[in-house]
């Protein structure tokens, strides 16, 4: 099944795809203003490629064609060259290819026209937030995105200092640790309280499993943890689990949130840093306006020691307005 797969983790951007889509460099401009035009049009859409393509006729890149190149040569090339520009304009970790279940091969989609035939989707998917930490992304639509790039950037350094002093790994031990160093994570930025679960009893406040304030407004969690084997069961256990957790809490917090640890459950034999990426990109894929951070230990080696017969080799935390 098709994965969405970051370009900072399989990559379009190498000499030699720069090499083979040089001669395109004078409809650069033009490929630019069509990607820009179509993000700001529609934020996360997946028809960027078709949207160059509509802007760049056919005659207008045979124009271009270094001799001994065919006109189907230089609609390969114009997709190839697609990627490349986003990559400039946005970042690879901004943007997502759509590719086949082994993480590297394209998945193209067919069309329905000859310009072009066939592309491989492609989008822009992070919004990126004022001190966002490596790992972290934000979908347009999530409204905390300044908030939570604090929240995850604390985060992960509480994982890292849990690793150091302990010799442990905190994702290990289910949702109830992960909501403990979350909470830790909280306390540690400035001027936030924070406790878990959430008391009722206090001021605008509504039923979680943890509560904090900072700069004045108050957010309650529901927290969830899910531990899919495989992308497919990331993307139906990532969307039921934010689904009923936004059902199930209610109350008068400023803010109401619903979030989701996503813990790639992989037995010993298939343990890979890519197949943990393949089920994150998944469960990330269906999480609407979100925002996400992640932790991964594949260069770890407690982090590849079985437990139960499973490895648990990383973990992703997943944030929705409920």
């Amino acid at each position: 099944m098709p994965i969405w797969i970051s370009q900072d983790t399989v990559t379009a951007d190498t000499p030699r795809n720069h090499s083979r889509t040089a001669w395109l460099a004078p409809l650069k401009g033009r490929i630019q203003a069509a990607i820009r035009t179509y993000v700001q049009a529609n934020p996360g859409g997946e028809e960027v490629t078709l949207a160059v393509f509509a802007a760049i006729p056919p005659a207008d890149v045979a124009r271009l064609l270094p001799r001994g190149r065919t006109i189907d040569a230089g609609r390969r090339e114009l997709g190839l060259r697609i990627p490349l520009e986003l990559i400039e304009m946005y970042g690879a970790r901004q943007i997502e290819s759509y590719r086949r279940d082994n993480g590297r091969t394209a998945s193209p989609r067919r069309t329905n026209r000859d310009w072009p035939r066939n592309y491989t989707p492609h989008r822009v998917v992070l919004a990126a937030a004022p001190g966002a930490a490596p790992g972290t992304a934000f979908r347009a639509g999530f409204s905390g995105a300044t908030l939570w790039a604090d929240v995850f950037e604390s985060w992960l350094a509480v994982l890292s200092d849990y690793r150091a002093a302990a010799d442990d790994l905190g994702w290990w031990h289910g949702s109830a640790a992960c909501t403990s160093l979350l909470t830790g994570a909280i306390w540690r930025l400035p001027d936030a309280i924070c406790i878990a679960p959430a008391p009722t009893s206090l001021p605008n406040t509504a039923p979680g499993d943890l509560w904090f304030s900072r700069d004045s407004e108050s957010h309650c969690l529901a927290i969830r943890a899910i531990y899919p084997a495989d992308p497919a069961a990331a993307r139906e256990a990532t969307r039921r689990t934010l689904d009923h957790a936004a059902w199930q809490i209610s109350g008068e917090a400023d803010h109401r949130l619903v979030a989701c640890f996503v813990l790639p459950a992989l037995s010993g034999d298939s343990c890979t840093t890519s197949a943990a990426e393949a089920i994150m990109s998944a469960a990330w894929e269906v999480a609407g306006p979100a925002g996400m951070v992640r932790a991964l230990g594949g260069d770890d080696a407690l982090a590849q020691t079985a437990r139960d017969g499973l490895v648990y080799p990383g973990v992703m935390l997943i944030v929705r307005e409920a």
